[in-house]
């Protein structure tokens, strides 16, 4: 009895052992394959952003006067999203992280906008307004179709809201579905100002570039009308960040129209927005 006990014991010792020598091996293995699987869905996520800026630049380069466009919206579009969640306005981690890049996908249905109405030098009739306008679906529509292939996907939900929405109103009169306030996505709503933004600071065949306070007033004025409220008072509050942005992307020679250059509006002063100085 005594050697079996002493048989029993060592047999138990040695399944000890061997338990512990395998659950070694399976920890090892196991991170071994955590970390291939970071690595591998960095790589993906690298390919990612690599095909979607090349995209957007795709579409970008059809237009001849949007220069640095993508950059900038990136910039703003960050720069706005980060202290709308500063103040308490957004709580929506995935937007705040990601809306940079997602934006750069924002006019990708430009691709889809014929030559003659895309590059019009001047004023656009009702039927080439109407052409311009369908830019917004189609961007969501080739979006739709790549999530179709790969599956659900927040970062591409993300890009899909800001662009088939970007060009929508807060009052309801934008296109290309007239949806109004907080229907419309956050992303969205932050990105329509970095853009409209962008628009009045850059030169285009039809118009010289205005200053960084006439660009300010005619956002303000659109509180409540074309922008959300919440998001402008935001802006109000960063907008020398938005100045700094564009300066540095402003070219020397580049005239600026400046007819309110010395004016400092005042911003909604019944919704305690601080003045622009």
């Amino acid at each position: 009895m005594i050697i079996g006990a002493i048989l029993v014991v060592g047999t138990c010792r040695v399944s000890t052992a061997i338990i512990k020598r395998f659950e070694h091996e399976l920890l090892s293995i196991n991170e071994g394959l955590e970390k291939a699987v970071r690595q591998r869905t960095k790589s993906l996520m690298k390919t990612r952003d690599a095909v979607i800026v090349g995209l957007a630049k795709l579409a970008e380069s059809r237009d001849s006067d949007t220069g640095e466009h993508l950059e900038r919206i990136n910039l703003y579009s960050t720069k706005l999203a980060q202290a709308h969640a500063g103040q308490r306005r957004l709580d929506d981690p995935v937007v705040v992280e990601s809306i940079g890049l997602a934006s750069s996908l924002h006019d990708i249905g430009k691709v889809g906008v014929p030559d003659r109405v895309l590059l019009k030098a001047g004023k656009l009739d009702a039927e080439e307004r109407s052409e311009i306008e369908k830019h917004p679906q189609v961007g969501e529509q080739c979006i739709n179709e790549i999530e179709t292939r790969l599956g659900e996907d927040g970062f591409l939900s993300l890009a899909r809201d800001i662009c088939a929405h970007h060009h929508e109103r807060w009052d309801g009169t934008g296109y290309p579905y007239g949806i109004s306030g907080e229907r419309i996505p956050i992303a969205a709503r932050l990105v329509a100002v970095a853009d409209v933004y962008d628009a009045l600071r850059s030169r285009r065949p039809y118009k010289e570039p205005l200053s960084h306070s006439a660009a300010c007033k005619i956002i303000v004025d659109g509180m409540g009308t074309h922008f959300d409220p919440s998001v402008i008072q935001t802006f109000v509050e960063i907008h020398h960040e938005f100045e700094a942005i564009s300066e540095q992307y402003l070219k020397p020679e580049m005239p600026v129209s400046s007819p309110l250059l010395n004016h400092t509006p005042a911003l909604g002063s019944a919704l305690a927005v601080p003045s622009i100085d």
